[in-house]
């Protein structure tokens, strides 16, 4: 993960409805197969932009919910909409972060579906909301890491 990277530190993770898992296997993947916005077809036709022959859904790298060790990740805010294909994997992933000591913050945007916070336009609160939680938790890390953060 972001520790093997000898000249790059990561400071936070600021993840906006993230693929987490490409098995594509929760409930919320079932239950939203038919979109809106994302179906499994969709869905689909994105995961073969990544994956190859050499690297599959089982491979962390495409997965990141399948790493083993978690300790080191940086503090993680997840943005994460309710009627999205991926929100059960996003709040896996944030569990798995938590119980590895991770500090995260979650905030579930009810109603929503996937690509609301890429249209501030038709929905304007709710990416409101997002952006003073997002805001907050940068506020929050600087003022506790002190120096980092122009």
């Amino acid at each position: 993960m972001f520790s093997s990277f000898d000249l790059l530190t990561v400071l936070l993770q600021i993840l906006i409805y993230p693929g987490v898992d490409m098995s594509n296997s929760t409930d919320s993947h079932k239950r939203y197969s038919n979109g809106p916005i994302l179906t499994k077809e969709t869905i689909a036709k994105f995961r073969s932009n990544y994956m190859t022959e050499h690297c599959r859904a089982d491979d962390p790298r495409l997965s990141p919910i399948l790493y083993k060790v978690f300790y080191d990740q940086p503090p993680c805010m997840l943005v994460v909409a309710e009627c999205d294909p991926y929100h059960d994997e996003c709040l896996a992933y944030g569990k798995r972060l938590e119980d590895a000591g991770v500090l995260v913050e979650v905030v579930v945007l009810r109603g929503l579906i996937h690509s609301f916070f890429s249209n501030p336009g038709i929905c304007k609160e709710s990416c409101l909301t997002a952006y003073s939680a997002i805001a907050t938790f940068i506020k929050k890390r600087h003022q506790i890491d002190s120096g980092w953060l122009v």
